[in-house]
């Protein structure tokens, strides 16, 4: 189990996404009002880690550093009746991401369609061309990736048409995301690989 989860980390770190803010996005609108608090697995983004652990007994759980940024991983759910894993990053004891992560690009864009239906139409939408890795052959594909936003559009929710691939560079895998990108890219991630940040010089 550490060697998948350690294989999506070192993946994450690669790939970590990256979001324009509603300001920057064309046609944004805040429809944030009228909707459910967005949350994935009924994890939201600010919940402490223990009630976390409580939804997720079986969950296989580690910590990095000084033990401020941690994760669980749970390698068999669903979501939107598709197949997937889960994993969930602390920090300080709080989530900071929701992933729905090693799912096929169809299965993850059928979940996004089902986000449509609990969440109303997305905020905004992202163009992103990627590359496909498959064991037969490699695709460079575009997508349109729906995104719902809270928190002055720190904090997102999107579909990832390619999270991660594996080791062996055999399989890339989409993921639905929800992430707070200040708290996780920038302070999770340093905290992970053990880098300062601008807060430890304050």
């Amino acid at each position: 189990m550490k060697t998948i989860i350690y294989a999506i980390t070192v993946a994450a770190l690669l790939m970590t996404a990256g979001f324009v803010t509603a300001g920057d996005a064309p046609g944004a609108t805040d429809t944030s009002r009228s909707r459910p608090k967005l949350e994935l697995k009924g994890i939201s983004l600010g919940d402490p880690v223990d009630a976390v652990k409580a939804k997720l007994p079986n969950a296989d759980c580690e910590s990095f550093g000084d033990g401020a940024a941690s994760q669980c991983y749970v390698d068999a759910i669903t979501i939107a009746e598709k197949p997937a894993a889960l994993l969930v990053r602390f920090l300080e004891g709080r989530v900071v991401s929701v992933s729905a992560t090693r799912m096929t690009q169809s299965d993850a864009f059928a979940a996004g369609d089902a986000l449509k239906i609990k969440f109303g139409a997305p905020d905004y939408t992202k163009d992103k061309r990627v590359t496909i890795h498959r064991r037969s052959q490699n695709r460079s594909v575009a997508y349109t990736l729906p995104v719902w936003e809270e928190g002055e559009g720190q904090q997102v929710l999107f579909v990832d048409p390619a999270r991660y691939t594996d080791q062996d560079e055999q399989f890339t895998y989409a993921a639905v995301l929800l992430i707070d990108q200040h708290l996780h890219n920038d302070i999770w991630m340093a905290k992970k690989e053990g880098r300062a940040t601008a807060a430890n010089d304050l």
